[in-house]
Protein backbone atom coordinates (compact mmCIF):
# COMPACT_ATOMS: atom_id res chain seq x y z
CA UNK A 1 0.00 0.00 0.00
CA UNK A 2 1.58 3.52 -0.89
CA UNK A 3 1.56 6.63 1.81
CA UNK A 4 -0.22 8.43 -1.09
CA UNK A 5 -3.70 5.99 0.14
CA UNK A 6 -3.14 6.56 3.49
CA UNK A 7 -5.54 9.07 4.82
CA UNK A 8 -3.57 11.96 6.20
CA UNK A 9 -4.90 11.76 10.50
CA UNK A 10 -3.80 15.41 10.69
CA UNK A 11 -5.87 16.35 8.09
CA UNK A 12 -9.18 14.28 9.23
CA UNK A 13 -8.22 16.01 12.73
CA UNK A 14 -8.26 19.87 11.72
CA UNK A 15 -11.50 19.01 9.85
CA UNK A 16 -12.99 17.11 13.24
CA UNK A 17 -11.77 20.25 15.77
CA UNK A 18 -13.36 23.29 14.05
CA UNK A 19 -17.06 24.13 13.45
CA UNK A 20 -17.90 24.53 9.64
CA UNK A 21 -21.71 26.05 8.12
CA UNK A 22 -22.63 22.67 7.41
CA UNK A 23 -22.35 21.45 11.00
CA UNK A 24 -26.28 22.24 11.30
CA UNK A 25 -25.60 25.60 13.41
CA UNK A 26 -27.17 29.07 12.63
CA UNK A 27 -25.04 31.47 11.33
CA UNK A 28 -25.21 33.31 14.33
CA UNK A 29 -24.35 30.43 17.18
CA UNK A 30 -21.22 29.69 14.51
CA UNK A 31 -19.82 33.53 14.31
CA UNK A 32 -20.74 33.51 18.25
CA UNK A 33 -18.69 30.06 19.24
CA UNK A 34 -15.60 31.69 16.19
CA UNK A 35 -15.32 34.82 18.12
CA UNK A 36 -14.89 32.80 21.63
CA UNK A 37 -11.91 30.50 19.79
CA UNK A 38 -10.30 33.89 18.47
CA UNK A 39 -10.51 35.53 21.94
CA UNK A 40 -9.08 32.06 23.60
CA UNK A 41 -6.39 32.45 21.10
CA UNK A 42 -5.62 36.15 21.36
CA UNK A 43 -5.74 35.34 25.47
CA UNK A 44 -2.84 32.43 24.94
CA UNK A 45 -0.78 34.70 22.76
CA UNK A 46 -0.70 37.45 25.20
CA UNK A 47 0.72 35.15 27.50
CA UNK A 48 3.20 33.43 25.81
CA UNK A 49 4.84 36.93 24.92
CA UNK A 50 4.36 38.24 28.40
CA UNK A 51 6.49 34.66 29.23
CA UNK A 52 8.88 34.83 26.71
CA UNK A 53 9.33 38.78 27.49
CA UNK A 54 9.89 38.03 31.08
CA UNK A 55 12.48 35.57 30.56
CA UNK A 56 14.39 37.31 27.64
CA UNK A 57 14.55 40.45 30.84
CA UNK A 58 15.75 38.30 33.72
CA UNK A 59 18.33 36.89 31.09
CA UNK A 60 19.65 40.37 30.38
CA UNK A 61 19.38 41.72 34.35
CA UNK A 62 21.10 39.08 35.06
CA UNK A 63 24.09 40.06 32.96
CA UNK A 64 23.51 43.74 33.48
CA UNK A 65 23.75 42.89 37.18
CA UNK A 66 26.71 40.82 37.02
CA UNK A 67 28.51 43.82 35.26
CA UNK A 68 27.84 46.56 37.37
CA UNK A 69 27.53 45.34 40.82
CA UNK A 70 31.04 44.69 42.00
CA UNK A 71 31.13 47.80 43.85
CA UNK A 72 31.22 46.71 47.41
CA UNK A 73 28.15 47.67 48.51
CA UNK A 74 26.23 46.01 45.82
CA UNK A 75 28.63 42.91 45.21
CA UNK A 76 25.83 40.84 47.84
CA UNK A 77 23.11 41.33 45.32
CA UNK A 78 21.16 38.35 43.52
CA UNK A 79 18.34 38.36 40.97
CA UNK A 80 15.09 36.31 42.44
CA UNK A 81 12.36 37.11 39.83
CA UNK A 82 11.04 39.64 36.95
CA UNK A 83 7.19 39.47 36.73
CA UNK A 84 5.42 41.95 34.68
CA UNK A 85 3.29 44.05 36.35
CA UNK A 86 -0.39 44.51 35.18
CA UNK A 87 -0.11 46.24 32.63
CA UNK A 88 3.46 45.72 30.34
CA UNK A 89 4.61 49.32 31.19
CA UNK A 90 6.50 48.19 34.14
CA UNK A 91 8.36 44.97 35.53
CA UNK A 92 8.56 43.84 38.93
CA UNK A 93 12.04 43.00 39.74
CA UNK A 94 13.13 41.35 43.33
CA UNK A 95 16.61 41.48 44.60
CA UNK A 96 17.93 39.09 47.26
CA UNK A 97 20.77 40.73 49.20
CA UNK A 98 22.41 37.90 51.34
CA UNK A 99 23.91 38.33 54.23
CA UNK A 100 22.71 41.82 55.03
CA UNK A 101 21.65 43.17 57.92
CA UNK A 102 19.20 46.25 57.85
CA UNK A 103 21.79 48.75 58.19
CA UNK A 104 23.88 47.52 55.11
CA UNK A 105 20.29 47.31 53.39
CA UNK A 106 20.18 50.94 53.84
CA UNK A 107 23.10 51.81 51.92
CA UNK A 108 22.03 49.43 49.11
CA UNK A 109 19.11 51.31 48.87
CA UNK A 110 20.30 54.92 47.29
CA UNK A 111 22.86 52.50 45.02
CA UNK A 112 20.29 50.61 43.63
CA UNK A 113 18.06 53.19 43.27
CA UNK A 114 20.76 54.97 41.04
CA UNK A 115 21.31 52.13 38.93
CA UNK A 116 18.25 51.49 37.81
CA UNK A 117 18.15 53.91 34.73
CA UNK A 118 21.53 52.11 33.96
CA UNK A 119 19.30 48.78 33.66
CA UNK A 120 16.35 50.10 32.25
CA UNK A 121 19.29 51.61 29.27
CA UNK A 122 20.68 48.59 29.11
CA UNK A 123 17.10 46.77 29.30
CA UNK A 124 16.23 48.84 26.50
CA UNK A 125 19.18 48.06 24.15
CA UNK A 126 18.80 44.41 24.21
CA UNK A 127 15.21 43.57 24.34
CA UNK A 128 13.46 45.59 21.86
CA UNK A 129 9.76 46.70 22.11
CA UNK A 130 8.20 50.58 21.50
CA UNK A 131 8.88 51.12 24.69
CA UNK A 132 10.56 50.23 27.73
CA UNK A 133 8.76 49.47 30.67
CA UNK A 134 10.06 51.07 34.10
CA UNK A 135 12.13 49.01 36.49
CA UNK A 136 10.17 48.82 40.21
CA UNK A 137 13.19 47.34 42.49
CA UNK A 138 12.31 44.88 45.13
CA UNK A 139 15.35 44.72 47.87
CA UNK A 140 14.98 41.52 50.38
CA UNK A 141 17.53 40.00 52.98
CA UNK A 142 18.00 36.49 52.71
CA UNK A 143 20.01 33.72 51.50
CA UNK A 144 19.94 32.49 48.21
CA UNK A 145 17.40 30.00 47.05
CA UNK A 146 18.99 26.03 47.07
CA UNK A 147 19.32 24.99 43.32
Amino acid sequence: MSSSSKPKSNVSSQLCSSLRPDDGLSPLELAKLQRQQHRQRDAHRGQHRSLQYTKAARQVLEMALAELCVAAPLDTLFLHDVEEAPSSAMLHVTLIATDSTDAQLAVIQPHLKALTTQLRAILAQSVRRRRTPHLRLHLIPGQLPAL
